[in-house]
């Protein structure tokens, strides 16, 4: 039972160091959490990442729209530019300043259908052109795909009808842009991507980052408190960490790469610590978890927060959250076992319960409002939840597991941005512990079949 149970740990420990190399299959997870972004008409989560976004890559003087849309609204924008006289000063040609608009911009960003979306842009830079203050230039942000020859029509008709210079950025534009290492940060905190999608650096581009990163750390007085903070500190643990390592049985060796690893998880528990975002707040105490458990090989002393974070449990709605919740469980499973945390059994029988209830409370919602790519990354963590919780009372039974993740390949065939070669090397990964199970072999074959069907889309997409 501990043996098998270190070796589903050990595939779940490779999630948590594992890297998505190709560019093209980040770009397509990215895509397919814009696209659960559009289901769930998160309108403000889009804004706040589309704000950061435009901070990042187009001009840093960027005020938020403000006001009652009964008194004004917004007016069309959902943020602007700011008049600044700083590209007048002796830091012109610095990389800040060079990111400063000189003139008045006005930003919108919508998760209009791609039937009505031309529509849709068409109105907004009527409404921005009729309210406000005068502007130089008009940036659309949108999350579904807009073709290469209706984005050159809007833009001719926004110059002949306004004079003005109309700019758009589809989703597959901003997908790229997400998927650069710099500002990865904001597909983690607003898309709820996982961490182990981190674009990868070169062995000397890694060490030199390492060290530059550490440095800054240890020299830096404010907390870290921002998930741009937590981005980096994150990635520079993981660093410190290490590969998981093996013994000759095959159970996972506790060792860390770097002596630093300490300092990361104290900084961690900084985040953690402070009545901040609770996502955030989770994100930085999974990870410090962990980090504790694989690199100093203990929880004990965790006990009191292990139990506040799945008080929380009822409150997670993203697939990405329910699945960290899930994948720690399965190593406080592993060190209860092993005497390093001091949990009853009762107590982690109880979280996997709940756990289990609110992944089917979501998805009970998911199908009701035919959301197909979130019911198919749902039904992805509803299977490792029935896999561990099984685990967990020493049942060895992949049946129901099996069972949701027949429902998702079948679900699959339409949701193309489901990110499906992910499912696939999970599964491969499962072989060796799920075996001859009648109705592995199938599910394996379909999802094969999906993949070597849809990599041609894939490629049109990104």
């Amino acid at each position: 039972m501990l043996l098998t149970t270190c070796v589903i740990c050990s595939a779940e420990g490779d999630r948590f160091l594992s890297i998505m190399a190709d560019q093209s299959q980040l770009i397509a997870q990215i895509r397919f959490a814009i696209e659960q972004l559009s289901e769930r008409n998160a309108q403000h989560e889009w804004e706040h990442l589309c704000r950061h976004l435009a901070r990042e890559r187009i001009c840093s003087n960027i005020l938020p729209a403000t006001g009652p849309v009964q008194a004004g609204g917004d007016q069309g924008r959902d943020f602007e530019t700011f008049r600044t006289f700083l590209a007048r000063s002796p830091l012109k040609e610095s990389s800040f300043v060079g990111l400063i608009s000189v003139k008045p911009l006005a930003f919108a960003c919508t998760l209009e259908n791609k039937k009505s979306l031309a529509s849709k842009v068409r109105r907004d830079v009527t409404t921005i052109m009729s309210s406000g203050t005068a502007i130089d230039g008009i940036y659309m942000l949108c999350s579904r795909d807009l073709a290469v020859a209706k984005r050159h029509e809007l833009k001719q008709w926004a110059r002949e009808t306004y004079n003005i210079v109309l700019e758009i950025l589809d989703g597959a534009a901003i997908a790229e842009l997400l998927g650069n290492r710099e500002i990865f940060w904001l597909a983690e905190r607003y898309l709820q991507l996982p961490a182990e999608l981190l674009p990868t650096l070169s062995v000397e581009e890694e060490q030199n980052w390492y060290w530059r990163t550490l440095k800054k750390w240890q020299h830096e007085k404010r907390p870290a408190q921002t998930f741009a903070d937590f981005s980096e500190i994150r990635a520079a643990a993981r660093d410190a960490l290490g590969p998981f390592a093996y013994d000759a049985d095959g159970r996972p060796v506790t060792q860390y790469k770097r002596p630093e690893l300490s300092f990361w998880i104290e900084r961690l528990d900084e985040i953690a610590a402070h009545d901040i975002l609770g996502l955030l707040r989770r994100r930085a105490f999974y990870e410090a978890s962990v980090l504790r458990l694989r690199g100093l090989g203990s929880l004990i002393g965790q006990e009191e927060r292990l139990r506040l974070y799945y008080t929380e449990g009822p409150q997670l709605q993203d697939a990405s959250d329910l699945e960290d919740a899930n994948v720690l469980l399965t190593y406080i499973l592993t060190a209860n076992k092993l005497h390093k945390v001091n949990l009853i059994d009762s107590e982690i029988e109880a979280w996997y319960w709940a756990l289990e209830q609110q992944v089917d409370a979501r998805l009970r919602e998911a199908n009701k409002l035919n959301k197909v790519n979130e019911r198919c990354a749902l039904l992805e963590v509803r299977g490792h939840v029935a896999l561990f919780r099984q685990h967990a009372q020493g049942v060895v039974n992949v049946t129901e597991t099996l069972k949701h993740w027949s429902k998702l390949a079948k679900l699959a065939a339409r949701a193309p941005l489901f990110p499906l070669e992910r499912f696939a090397n999970r599964l491969s990964q499962y072989a060796r512990f799920i075996g001859a199970h009648r109705n592995y072999e199938p599910l394996t074959q379909a999802v094969d079949a999906l993949v070597a069907e849809r990599f041609g889309t894939f490629k049109r997409l990104v």
